[in-house]
């Protein structure tokens, strides 16, 4: 049975080459798993930013790529409102150290 009303989520990766990838995931209904859906891509996406442990790359799915991260511009986050990326864009700043205005 197809959904109509399932939220997609967008990450188009900006690659030193100049391309635009994107990658699209349907995000659950359920608020809570739909955030931990996009908390663990960001998540595996920042380590690998900040080359966390050594490590400097990462996967995307739908299409499956594996990335450098030393070789990425940057991403680009599409299907959230700007509360929701306001939210995420807090968190994530926490976690690398910086301080968010309030």
């Amino acid at each position: 049975m197809v959904q109509d009303n399932v939220k997609k989520l967008v990450l188009i990766v900006l690659p030193a080459n100049g391309q635009e990838i994107s990658h699209v995931y349907d995000l659950p209904n359920i608020k809570s798993k739909a955030f931990k859906t996009i908390n663990g891509l960001l998540n595996e996406i920042q380590e690998a930013m900040l080359q966390k442990n050594g490590k400097y790359l990462f996967a995307l799915e739908n299409p499956t790529i594996i990335y450098n991260a030393k070789h990425i511009i940057g991403i680009k986050i599409e299907g959230l409102s700007k509360v929701e990326l306001q939210s995420i864009q807090n968190q994530m700043a926490k976690r690398i150290g910086f301080i968010t205005k309030k």
